[in-house]
């Protein structure tokens, strides 16, 4: 019998069929589909309303093709350990989709993505009417589940009261989570809570490599995508697998390319309540669209389960290859319908290879290690690597873009004679450093030479389990580093100690380091020191830079790796930087020289300084590497007052928010409190007022996607052509304006006496503040270098004899200043049409009004 055949013999008769999607009536799951979603819209909103940080976030996702939008539901990470958790479905990895909301047009870009720090922002009136809403899911993750003794349904004792067998025991395999599921015909393969192309373009997305591997699976077993959407869509599931593709990502363990792919570990259905698959079910899917699988036993009490794993605990290895660990699938004795998932993880030693990767990296930037060794097999290793760095430089070419990890690590083992998999590996995590320790180590018994350590973690607040308990993940478990993510003038300082006053927290401003040299390993180092005598920690600087969250955030997982990371994200519109540093300028001149360092007094230059700050930042983004291991990230407004802020992070830390008279004095403490660090700051620019580059219109709330797409979508493909590109390349400006006159000081080569004279009647029109006009656009103009919106009236002048807006350059090389040229070889000076056919012109059916301000711009 074929493998499809027996694949349907045996899913299709426990499955929810095409029509019903569970054993209830259609009617009452659609019901429950929308009651899920109008649950954590009533969530957000009520954290709006409390000024609190919503418990949800929601982001937006074009599938193209087919043209729908897929809504990713992102929760913060804490609550789920609630007893009485507040979301509707507890759900990890959860994608719906709006069946009511029209397509949208093909030639939209899949690398349209709309964040939202609430669910309701920017999303239309009608689609806040969820009454009338009709959603899908179209992703289901596993429910959250967890390590042993991590929480109360995973203690030991709990499991053996509550859980019923068979317990299926798989392998815990050691990349990133993929989810497949189809739409409308078309696949959809996502990470844990994105889709699509990576932010940056020079890299490649988990769901891009995940999909690839997709498709090298199915040729390789005969099968085409649509013979797997059909699948999907026929049972209403989604495929749960984990990547391992040394290639593209390491991690710990390695991944030969014999074993590289996606490991299918699970298959759930698309409804609101928790339904998967058993293995048994798994292997029939797989073998047929040549998926790899993971390994599973099959055990028939939960003695068996602990038993074994304490054994692979010990010998460090499981089917000859090393472990990260296992997940455990059984059944509640209350509910024996439902499955109960929990895992179980090793400490080791995959902490201590973690050691020697940031080790290393240390190392290779010259800083040496910046801890201390934890373990004594670190001390060789360090050693090892900073004599190989310079006798075998080739061995490290790409360490520090995560390349090359494994290949180091295994090249020391096999120099010294060890063994990177087994219980010797395990027994030397054992034996640890003098520095590292506090007070005598304590052992808990031997197996086979392998020492179960309990290291004296105790007197620094924490707590390791043996090695029959729970993993790293409980290690600083009570530990949280608050980490803000903001720019000059935003008011961290004034938050950190309004929190130090009001809850105790440690507190460490960077402006008080005064070194020269090592300044952020110092900075790092007392940030830890300060987890000696606190539980919180507000790591005081600005980190808006990807490299400044990565150096913080090592070093703290490093040694808390069941440490908690929540970012106070001051969020930065791309469209409003301009309105913000003035914002933050008004703000230090207004503190004086009641600051540390930067001030208009000490800094040369200071605005200078403020604007490339705020400039030249780095959002956050869970999926890139440096910043995937914050935990939960709190948003927050640069115009927000301190108290709003406050609320927000208390309800993430779930602190009880003070009274307003507590908070009152608190902030009058903080605002008071003296300067104890005078840090010199030079800067190489000359103490002056920052003078603008030029004058112009800028078009805040204008989206010109929502203009373009539409016009495009019913042109022939050749006409659309370039916008496509723009969109799929992201060169579409995120901002639009109208350049009026440039400055001497912004373009000296083409500063003349228009431009002075323009820009002199610009800066009267502003010397109040910006102003508001109203600008009038007849159509697109464009070749194969730029693109730009064609103004027909406005009421101020305009050097440019065709005054326009740019919507983008076909890349970096072609600068905006093209656009002129574009226009001029468009239209003669009386406005006229030119014929030329390398230009193209599409005017619009009725002139677009667009409401703008006239501002000075600084970039």
């Amino acid at each position: 019998m074929l493998v499809s055949h027996v694949l349907n013999h045996i899913l299709t008769p426990t499955l929810p069929s095409k029509s019903t999607l569970s054993s209830m009536p259609v009617n009452d799951f659609q019901a429950s589909v929308n009651a899920m979603v109008k649950s954590f819209s009533a969530l957000e909103e009520s954290g709006r309303k409390s000024r609190k940080s919503p418990p949800v976030r929601r982001t937006r996702y074009l599938m193209n093709p087919p043209g729908i939008h897929v809504y990713s539901y992102n929760c913060l990470e804490y609550m789920y350990k609630k007893e009485n958790c507040p979301f509707p479905t507890r759900a990890r990895g959860l994608f719906l989709r709006n069946i009511d909301e029209p397509l949208v047009s093909v030639n939209a870009s899949a690398n349209e993505v709309h964040s939202k720090s609430s669910m309701n922002n920017g999303v239309s009136k009608d689609e806040n009417k969820s009454d009338r809403q009709n959603w899908q899911i179209v992703i289901r993750g596993y429910d959250k589940f967890f390590n042993v003794n991590e929480v109360k349904s995973t203690a030991w004792a709990w499991l053996q009261s509550n859980t019923i067998g068979p317990y299926e025991v798989t392998t815990k395999e050691n990349g990133c989570i993929i989810f497949m599921s189809a739409v409308n015909g078309h696949l959809l393969v996502t990470s844990k809570h994105a889709t699509g192309p990576a932010r940056d373009l020079n890299a490649k997305s988990h769901a891009q490599v995940g999909e690839a591997w997709m498709d090298r699976h199915l040729a390789q077993a005969g099968k085409s995508r649509a013979d797997l959407a059909k699948f999907f869509e026929h049972h209403h599931v989604t495929a749960v697998f984990e990547l391992g593709d040394d290639d593209f990502e390491e991690h710990i363990l390695e991944y030969p390319p014999q074993r590289r792919g996606l490991f299918l570990h699970g298959i759930n259905e698309n409804t609101p309540e928790f339904r998967t698959w058993s293995y048994s079910q798994l292997k029939p899917f797989a073998q047929e669209f040549g998926f790899l699988i993971v390994t599973a036993l099959t055990m028939d009490n939960l003695q068996q389960v602990k038993e074994f794993t304490d054994n692979v605990r010990t010998s460090g290895a499981y089917d000859g290859r090393a472990v990260e660990g296992f997940v455990v699938r059984s059944h509640l004795t209350a509910e024996p319908d439902k499955a109960h998932f929990f895992k179980v993880k090793y400490d080791e030693p995959y902490l201590m290879f973690r050691e020697w990767r940031e080790g290393t990296k240390s190392i290779l930037k010259n800083k040496g290690s910046r801890f201390v060794p934890k373990y004594e097999l670190s001390r060789k290793y360090f050693a090892w690597v900073d004599r190989k760095r310079h006798t075998d430089p080739a061995l490290f070419a790409e360490y520090m873009s995560n390349k090359g990890i494994i290949a180091v690590r295994n090249a020391f083992l096999s120099e010294y004679g060890l063994p990177g998999v087994g219980a010797g590996i395990v027994a030397a995590t054992a034996i640890t450093t003098e520095e590292y320790k506090r007070g005598e180590n304590t052992y808990k018994g031997e197996d086979d030479g392998a020492a179960a350590l309990i290291d004296a973690f105790e007197s620094a607040g924490l707590h390791s389990d043996s090695a029959n308990g729970a993993s790293s993940n409980r290690i600083g478990a009570d530990k949280t580093l608050l980490l803000p993510i903001a720019t000059i003038g935003a008011g961290k300082t004034t938050l950190g100690l309004i929190m130090g006053r009001l809850y105790g927290i440690g507190h460490i401003q960077n402006d008080n380091i005064t070194a020269k040299k090592k300044a952020a390993a110092i900075f790092e180092s007392t940030v830890l020191k300060e987890f000696d005598d606190h539980k919180v920690v507000y790591a005081d600087k600005n980190n808006h830079l990807h490299q400044h969250r990565k150096g913080i955030s090592e070093v703290f997982k490093s040694r808390y790796p069941g440490g908690r990371i929540v970012a106070l994200n001051w969020q930065i519109d791309p469209s409003r930087v301009e309105e913000i540093v003035k914002a933050a300028i008004g703000r230090v001149e207004a503190r004086g020289e009641h600051h540390q360092s930067l001030t208009p007094g000490k800094t040369d230059g200071y605005q200078s300084v403020i604007y490339n700050f705020t400039r030249n930042r780095d959002p956050v983004d869970p999926d890139h590497p440096f910043d995937s291991m914050i935990d939960d990230v709190v948003d927050l407004s640069f115009y927000d007052d301190p108290r709003v802020h406050l609320n927000k992070v208390c309800d993430v830390m779930g602190w009880e928010p003070p009274t307003d008279q507590a908070y009152q004095a608190a902030y009058n403490a903080a605002i008071k409190t003296p300067i104890t660090v005078d840090k010199v700051v030079t800067n190489a620019i000359k103490k002056k007022a920052i003078k603008p580059r030029y004058y112009g219109i800028r078009l805040d709330n204008f989206d010109v996607k929502t203009v373009l797409d539409p016009l495009f979508s019913q042109r022939h493909p050749d006409q659309a052509a370039f916008w496509q590109h723009l969109v799929r390349k992201n060169r579409v400006k995120p901002q639009l304006h109208v350049t009026l006159a440039m400055t001497k000081v912004g373009a000296p080569a083409v500063f003349n006496e228009r431009h002075g004279r323009v820009g002199a009647l610009a800066a009267n029109m502003i010397a109040g503040g910006a102003q508001p006009v109203r600008v009038t656009f007849s159509g697109v103009v464009w070749d194969d270098r730029a693109m730009a919106l064609r103004v027909s009236d406005m009421p101020v002048e305009c050097v440019n004899v065709h005054p326009h807006a740019t919507v983008g350059t076909r890349d970096d090389k072609v600068k905006a200043v093209i656009s002129n040229d574009v226009l001029s070889e468009a239209y003669r000076p009386d406005g006229s049409r030119k014929s030329n056919e390398k230009v193209k012109v599409l005017d619009f059916e009725k002139p677009l009004v667009i409401d703008g301000v006239v501002d000075e711009f600084f970039q």
